[in-house]
């Protein structure tokens, strides 16, 4: 799925992503690849590519996005 980082907290270690389907997800910096240095380098705004998966334990109704690739093509939308 493609979507936009929406929101990132580098304090914490974790980001928003919210995908095409409008729906945002929480995103640890492990779940960015290749490694969680990319996590270092992604800007709000920034287009993405990630898998949804639901974690019944988590916050945001359980909607998580891992596997997340930061695209190339830069910014899918203005800064949120």
């Amino acid at each position: 799925m493609r979507g936009t980082v929406t929101r990132i907290i580098p304090t914490k270690g974790y980001a928003f992503v919210r995908g095409d389907d409008a729906i945002s997800r929480f995103a640890h910096a492990r779940s960015f690849l290749p490694d969680a240095s990319a996590f270092d380098t992604a800007r709000e705004g920034q287009a993405v590519e990630f898998d949804a998966v639901h974690d019944p334990t988590g916050k945001q109704g359980g909607a998580r996005a891992v596997n997340l690739v930061v695209l190339p093509a830069g910014y899918a939308v203005d800064k949120l």
